[in-house]
């Protein structure tokens, strides 16, 4: 079908599941009795518009492919013309009543008079696969009318591999539903079978979404506690929030804009992924770098086509022994973030407009995996000048407090994650991660193979 501008859209199933349950798709065989009937269909509404969408037009091209289904029988028919109008000819059994839904690949059922029609929760986004309309006809006349919700985000980046949306509440926005249609032919979703609490969006070629524009279809309902959305990129590593409190009305044909969810500055929340298990990036202290060499302590990580700053504790000596915090990659201990003994430390990326709320560490070794030296680490809101030998020697961060990590940890294994669940932190502030313990620990280095930061929007 054409679609010269906007109609209310679900994402379709797949062919698979359809041809289970259509039997036409089968090619099989229809029951004797039976004969050729013409139908002429339209859509017999428009979808009310919110927002950016406009225009309500909608044309049959020539082929769209529609089911037509009666208690006891289902097959297919293709348009015969482009046009507000098409007429589509189908050898059926002699019925009271046919149901057609659009388009054939939506997965469908009839049962003594009760359709039930796969809403799904796996979509593509992609318009022009998205519609699904349900017709009833005693006359040979069907008058789509629209099942859906739609639901049109806005994507700028290029590498987002999934966008998943979900109501706050819980409920369900996919599932099979058996449908009620009024005396107008109107459809409203009576129940719901292996009901799925969140639409999950992957391209329907490739790895990520081009930028663009993109389209969901849900249960029509009222979202009393808002919506949120869950962005990954391709690599895995950057994962963005978009949320909203304010109930969204999830309303049969009508469109509903929910803006540009990545745009810079625009996502509620940030979460990134930074893994030492490599080899060190270019720019890194390592090991094999002799201390007096090194200028400049702040690094950068590139992560999906952001650069973020980390300042590490390198101090410059002259003897080379004490290289404080650096990328380690070794045969025998293997490759990770070392921070190297007492008040070192690891500074973490200050994002603009984002405050720190949470940080996962994981260990990996540092010494022998049986050593008895017990580590403990904190979140500080300030760079440690001296030895930290009390809770009163450092500024901790709320949330942040020491926590005591395993004594030894095999080389290129992860423990934990150590989580560090944060408040009152505030945009644009450095933290750092610091070695802290009282005289009950004994002095040790700790080694840091992965760490996972998020943040949150700070309110204008």
């Amino acid at each position: 079908m054409k679609k010269i501008v906007y109609i209310l859209s679900v994402a379709l199933a797949a062919a698979a599941c359809s041809k289970t349950e259509n039997p036409a798709n089968n090619n099989e065989a229809q029951e004797p009795g039976a004969g050729t009937v013409e139908f002429s269909a339209v859509f017999g509404e428009a979808p009310v518009v919110k927002s950016e969408l406009s225009g309500t037009s909608v044309l049959w091209n020539v082929g769209d492919e529609i089911s037509i289904l009666w208690n006891g029988g289902s097959t297919t028919a293709k348009a015969d013309a482009a046009g507000a109008q098409a007429n589509f000819s189908a050898t059926v059994d002699e019925a009271a009543e046919y149901f057609a839904v659009y388009p054939s690949a939506a997965s469908v059922t009839l049962s003594e008079g009760s359709l039930t029609v796969g809403i799904p929760a796996e979509q593509n986004g992609a318009f022009e696969d998205a519609n699904i309309a349900i017709a009833r006809t005693s006359d040979n006349t069907l008058v789509f009318k629209n099942l859906c919700a739609l639901g049109k985000i806005t994507l700028s980046r290029t590498d987002i591999a999934s966008v998943v949306f979900k109501g706050n509440d819980g409920k369900a926005l996919a599932g099979d539903v058996t449908l009620s249609l009024d005396a107008n032919g109107v459809p409203s979703v009576a129940s719901t079978a292996s009901p799925a609490g969140e639409i999950v969006l992957t391209p329907a070629s490739g790895d990520a979404f081009a930028a663009g524009d993109y389209y969901f279809a849900a249960i029509p309902s009222t979202l009393e506690d808002g919506v949120s959305f869950t962005l990954t990129t391709v690599s895995g590593n950057t994962i963005l929030g978009q949320a909203s409190a304010n109930p969204a009305e999830l309303e049969r044909s009508v469109a509903l804009y929910f803006g540009t969810l990545d745009a810079a500055g625009s996502p509620t929340t940030m979460t990134l992924t930074f893994d030492f298990l490599g080899e060190a990036l270019e720019g890194w202290p390592t090991a094999a770098q002799p201390a007096n060499t090194l200028e400049n302590k702040y690094v950068t990580y590139p992560l999906d086509g952001t650069n973020y700053t980390f300042a590490l504790h390198f101090p410059t000596t002259t003897d080379g022994k004490d290289r404080g915090v650096y990328w380690e990659a070794s045969d025998t201990y293997g490759n990770r973030l070392i921070i190297n003994g007492r008040y070192k430390y690891a500074g973490i990326p200050a994002i603009s407009g984002y405050r720190l709320v949470k940080t996962l560490l994981w260990q990996t070794r540092v010494g022998d995996p049986d050593a008895t030296a017990i580590p403990a680490v904190a979140i500080s809101d300030e760079a440690p000048t001296s030895n930290p030998s009390s809770s009163s020697a450092m500024s901790l961060v709320s949330g942040g407090e020491m926590q005591v990590w395993k004594a030894g940890v095999s080389a290129n294994t992860l423990n934990g994650p150590y989580t560090y669940n944060l408040s009152d932190t505030a945009a644009e502030t450095n933290y750092y991660i610091v070695i802290y313990y009282t005289n009950s620990y004994k002095s040790q280095s700790v080694g840091i193979g992965k760490m996972e930061l998020t943040y949150e929007k700070v309110s204008e």
